[in-house]
């Protein structure tokens, strides 16, 4: 097993028009892209909208987004006049072959909390779709299963997890070693017995098919696993 932690404290912050962004094992902090199994993975990062303001259009081309709303909601437009509304708790998975968009935060008063997992991939059209992310506690929840191809052709599989403090969870994946990248939102994990992870921290782990976590705190966190096919 092989591991690499971004605290929330040592994270590259960078200030915006907007708010601020995050940035979360991408070509400004600890880029993955050497390592096989994270070979299509370009970053996350963790994106702060104040009210009534957003991002100035955008390209995306030959990528997938897995774009998490944790607060408010978010609107997005693309340059065709496409409207998309992300509320609160709630996952846009997107394939670009190519096209922009820009994305603002309709509240009035509340600030916007979202991640953007970003990922290259050879897609053939644009795709979107939404998930609504489940209230179920104490177990770890997949929500979307997809592929991506670039080189090779890999599995993604999003997850959530909301657990209450002292419960000890471990969980196989299947006999596929894989790449994990875990972020937590809220609470403290303690992550394969010698990984402790704090409010707003993120792991990357590769080499393994299971999980096996501790939560010292009440959490809630998400799992990207990538896996080759």
């Amino acid at each position: 097993m092989h591991t690499k932690v971004i605290t929330h404290a040592t994270k590259y912050k960078e200030e915006t028009g907007y708010g601020h962004m995050f940035h979360n094992f991408t070509e400004k902090t600890t880029p993955l892209t050497n390592t096989e199994v994270f070979s299509s993975f370009l970053g996350l990062k963790e994106i702060i909208i104040r009210p009534n303001l957003g991002l100035l259009p955008h390209l995306h081309k030959n990528q997938t987004l897995i774009i998490v709303n944790l607060s408010g909601t978010l609107a997005q437009r693309s340059i065709l006049n496409e409207s998309t509304i992300i509320p609160k708790d709630t996952i846009q998975l997107i394939e670009y072959k190519e096209g922009s968009h820009f994305e603002y935060n309709m509240d009035k008063s509340t600030t916007i909390h979202c991640l953007a997992f970003i990922l290259t991939s050879k897609n053939e059209k644009n795709i979107s779709e939404l998930f609504t992310l489940s209230s179920d506690k104490n177990r770890l929840s997949m929500v979307f299963e997809n592929s991506v191809t670039n080189t090779k052709k890999q599995t993604i599989s999003f997850y959530q997890g909301v657990f209450d403090k002292n419960k000890t969870k471990t969980y196989h994946f299947g006999p596929i070693k894989s790449g994990f990248i875990c972020y937590l939102y809220s609470g403290e994990l303690l992550l394969e017995h010698n990984v402790v992870l704090k409010e707003k921290d993120t792991v990357a782990l590769w080499d393994k098919n299971s999980l096996s976590f501790t939560v010292t705190q009440d959490s809630r966190f998400f799992i990207l696993k990538i896996s080759d096919i």
